[in-house]
């Protein structure tokens, strides 16, 4: 008599392979940058290194998670990791400096410059120096304009320390130096600077506004005199000088075309799809930060601005 053992199917434990391989990323995105830097269409600082650059936005997206909790190098696409990831060295960003953030609307990577990125890319079109500062309703403020119709602050004496409450701020202004030796200033009311945050996710009702209304505003007016800065600005400034003089007409490429060049490559970026225990992908509609979510982004760059002003406090112009 033979005895026979039925073999049962014993479910096998699934393996969960990784998201994404990020060697396999970081090599594609430092291919593409190589292939923009070596056709003439883009110049990194020399002080920039992307490899390091890569290695510090992994260590900050392993930590980073989307709405729903899930860690994005999971719940966001291959391609939309790499463009972000592009975007952040096209840009000569660092996510270690919180000079930019990752931000994931549904599958899609996004990276976000800071107010932080603007000051430095300004730096990169001449601006040597920034100073920010609160004007109180007790302070002895003169705001002017020079002989070229630059605004200028032309007094500013602060009041006592027992007057500079939250409540008294009336204003904010920046005040920039230029290399070759320019000094001007943004000047912006409470109200210019309550229609700017109007214009965010949080209306300027977040946590980080409230308590910090002085800082958030230096924040935007920091913004509104950068931006001017880098957009009335050439390319010049992001190739050696030698560089300038050997190209010509559509030789020379700027910024903008590496930009652009940025997305098509992002579309050619082919990834081989190892796919283990598929489940069936739900369609997403993006998603965006809750204003709870902003509003703790929000405060966390308030107070490291107010560490970076604090050493500032003291300097005059």
């Amino acid at each position: 008599m033979s005895t026979t053992t039925e073999k049962k199917d014993v479910a096998k434990p699934q393996v969960t392979a990784p998201a994404v391989s990020e060697k396999n990323i970081a090599d594609l995105v430092l291919d593409r940058i190589n292939a923009f830097q070596e056709a003439g269409q883009l110049k990194l600082p020399g002080d920039y290194h992307a490899g390091n650059a890569l290695k510090g936005a992994f260590l900050i997206l392993r930590e980073t998670k989307d709405r729903n909790g899930k860690p994005v190098l999971e719940s966001c696409t291959k391609e939309s990791i790499a463009f972000a990831l592009q975007k952040m060295i096209v840009l000569g960003l660092n996510p270690i400096k919180k000079q930019c953030d990752f931000i994931a609307y549904g599958d899609q990577l996004q990276c976000s410059p800071e107010y932080t990125a603007n000051e430095m890319l300004a730096k990169r079109y001449g601006m040597k120096e920034i100073h920010k500062k609160e004007v109180y309703k007790d302070d002895d403020f003169e705001d002017g304009v020079d002989e070229q119709g630059r605004t200028i602050v032309i007094r500013h004496k602060p009041c006592s320390l027992d007057k500079r409450s939250k409540e008294n701020i009336i204003g904010v202004y920046a005040t920039v130096l230029m290399e070759d030796g320019t000094r001007y200033s943004e000047v912006m009311t409470m109200e210019q600077v309550r229609d700017a945050w109007n214009q965010g996710a949080t209306k300027g009702q977040s946590p980080a506004h409230k308590n910090f209304p002085g800082e958030m505003a230096k924040k935007s007016v920091s913004n509104r005199i950068t931006k001017g800065i880098i957009r009335s600005s050439d390319d010049a400034a992001l190739f050696a000088d030698d560089e300038i003089k050997d190209k010509t007409g559509d030789a020379v490429a700027n910024l903008n075309t590496a930009k652009a060049s940025a997305t098509s490559a992002a579309e050619v970026i082919q990834f081989e799809e190892t796919t283990i225990n598929p489940e069936t992908k739900k369609e997403e509609k993006p998603q965006q930060f809750t204003a709870e979510e902003i509003a703790e982004i929000e405060r966390e760059e308030a107070e490291l601005a107010k560490q970076q002003s604090g050493k500032q406090t003291k300097a005059n112009f």
